[in-house]
């Protein structure tokens, strides 16, 4: 169980089986690095000389440079670092050993690993900040691991350097801790560039760097976000996009709506009681869509599309709230076009309370949450359904108005037509009057101009007289007997309509009060059916039992007490003996 140590400028370094000595180690201020499986102890001359003489005690001592020993057993060739020139020179003279001997030996890779294992441990004693792009996220029992990536210097855009890094369990509740997330997740994702406080590690089973994250930069990513939506706004809004889908007018009553979200979600449970619970008369046509992760965008644009070529009147996009990298998706070019380019108005009802995602921002509408969503579309319902109340109603007000101004005309126009025929009627007969008497006058003149014309030609204009009057009184007559018909059809039109009324109705009441006598008498005979009091008159009688009608001897114990009841009251009985039909066939 030897250890081993070896001195730095700063650090001494402890490695070999130290878990048995781990207690003393500390106290000397040692920290223990998981990754290279060795301990770091700030350097003082009290603590290398008890390291020295723990080493020494255990069996272990200096961590020695290659020596001549290494050339008595076999090297493979792959094992070999040939350094040459002033390199080997420069190696010998700082680790202690001769130029000549390190030339004919050269370095392990053990030896090699754990050379740069020192280095990296003694330049890298600090965690330091470490900027990359987030690939392959995977979360484990004991945390998340990943890979930190950025792309190579002078290659194209495609190339990329990677390195492996782990969040450990501890780590990851520290930071969600800080944070106030419930996951980690929920701030990681693929594709995502990142600020971490990490601790360079050697893994020298593999030969290769690794990070161990202490902590997360979240405004650095919070940050570039902002800068990607803000650049998309910029870009849609120079387009004029940005009020498109805004601009289009939502129907009075949107009876088919499109709604995507995931499928089992809590925002599709919340939409759609909502709407079934106010009885909002809609179709709804439901288009399960991914809501978090890469996925996204191609689920919800497709979505978009579908739902249009299905002609709905409002299509709605609702997920339940989520962390601030869940609501980037929505921050997606691809997604921001759909919907500016979407014929049917799209109400967005991201769930998220602070901040407005760019699909929220273009959108016809944005709601808080589904609920809300779904709030909107029941109360324009109801504000159609209350104007359509009111068109009704002013509707209803001027027939009203109208047949009465036709009732109004109608009595004007009798009224009119009764006076121009008696006008008519007067203006005639004083026509004939003054006729008459202008051609007595004119008789009279000529009879007095012609005193000696003879009296026929005076009876042929007497006759002649007579017969246009009758004419004229005839003619009077016809038409005030016309005026009168029409004024008693008129009237005798709507008496017979009234009548009517007055029959039909009668005969409907008389058709209630009919079927309610027949009910009363059904009812009133099978109260009679079953009426006990005509037997009770008779002589019969019912026995009960503790309240309960008996009905067979079998059902009757000796002894049992029973109640008997008569038409005029009630005896109480014991049973002393018990006949049978059986039992009277056996006598």
């Amino acid at each position: 169980m030897a250890i081993y140590y070896k001195e730095l400028d700063q650090h001494i370094i402890v490695s070999g089986k130290t878990y048995p000595y781990r207690e003393r180690i500390k106290q000397l201020g040692g920290r223990f690095q998981s990754q290279s499986k060795v301990w770091l102890i700030p350097h003082s001359q009290q603590g290398l000389a008890e390291i020295a003489q723990l080493c020494k005690r255990v069996g272990g001592g200096l961590l020695k440079s290659p020596s001549t020993e290494a050339t008595q057993a076999p090297v493979a060739a792959s094992d070999i670092t040939i350094i040459s020139g002033s390199q080997t020179e420069n190696t010998a003279i700082e680790t202690g050993v001769d130029p000549k001997i390190a030339q004919s030996t050269g370095w392990s890779i053990s030896e090699l690993l754990n050379r740069v294992q020192l280095t990296i441990a003694k330049e890298f004693a600090q965690p330091i900040w470490i900027i990359g792009e987030v690939h392959n996220l995977n979360e484990r029992k004991h945390g998340l691991y990943l890979q930190l990536a950025d792309l190579k210097e002078g290659a194209s855009k495609s190339a990329t350097l990677t390195i492996n890094a782990t969040v450990w369990r501890d780590a990851k509740r520290y930071i969600e801790g800080r944070q106030n997330i419930k996951n980690l997740t929920d701030l990681l994702q693929d594709g995502m560039k990142i600020r971490v406080m990490a601790q360079v590690n050697l893994y020298k089973d593999r030969a290769s760097l690794s990070l161990n994250i202490l902590d997360i930069d979240p405004r650095y990513t919070k940050g570039a976000l902002a800068l990607q939506r803000e650049e998309l706004l910029r870009e849609l809004r120079a387009k004029g996009l940005d009020r498109k889908n805004a601009s289009l007018s939502l129907p009075r009553f949107p009876f088919r709506i499109g709604f995507i979200s995931a499928d089992g979600s809590r925002a599709k449970s919340d939409f759609i009681d909502q709407i079934a619970l106010f009885g909002c008369p809609v179709q709804i046509l439901f288009f399960a869509a991914q809501m978090q992760g890469e996925g996204t965008i191609k689920a919800v644009t497709q979505g978009i599309d579908i739902l249009a070529k299905h002609q709905c009147d409002l299509i709605v996009i609702a997920r339940g709230g989520g962390s601030m990298a869940d609501l980037r998706w929505f921050d997606n070019r691809e997604i921001a076009l759909a919907i500016a380019a979407s014929p049917i108005p799209i109400l967005a009802a991201i769930g998220h309370q602070d901040d407005v995602c760019v699909a929220e921002e273009i959108a016809f509408r944005r709601e808080k949450t589904p609920t809300a969503a779904a709030d909107y579309i029941i109360a324009h319902f109801q504000q159609s359904q209350r104007l359509l109340e009111q068109y009704l109603h002013n509707m209803t007000q001027q027939l009203s108005q109208c047949l009465h101004m036709a009732f109004q005309n109608w009595l004007r126009l009798k009224q009119a037509l009764e006076s121009q025929s008696q006008r008519t009627f007067e203006q005639h007969s004083l026509e004939v009057d003054r006729l008459t008497q202008k051609m007595l006058q004119a008789f009279q003149n000529k009879q007095f101009m012609a005193s000696k014309k003879s009296g026929e030609l005076a009876s042929k204009l007497k006759l002649a007289a007579d017969n246009y009057r009758n004419h004229a009184d005839k003619k009077n007559i016809a038409l005030r007997n016309r005026l009168e018909y029409l004024a008693r059809e008129t009237i005798n039109r709507y008496t017979q309509r009234d009548r009517q009324l007055v029959f039909d109705l009668q005969s409907k009441l008389a058709d209630i009060l009919s079927r309610q006598r027949e009910a009363l008498m059904s009812l009133d005979t099978q109260l009679a059916s079953v009426d006990p009091r005509p037997w009770l008159a008779k002589g019969w009688t019912q026995l009960y039992q503790e309240g309960h009608l008996v009905q067979k001897v079998h059902d009757i114990d000796i002894g049992a007490s029973l109640e008997a009841r008569l038409s005029d009251g009630k005896l109480d009985l014991t049973v002393i003996k018990k006949h049978t039909k059986a039992a009277k066939r056996s006598l």
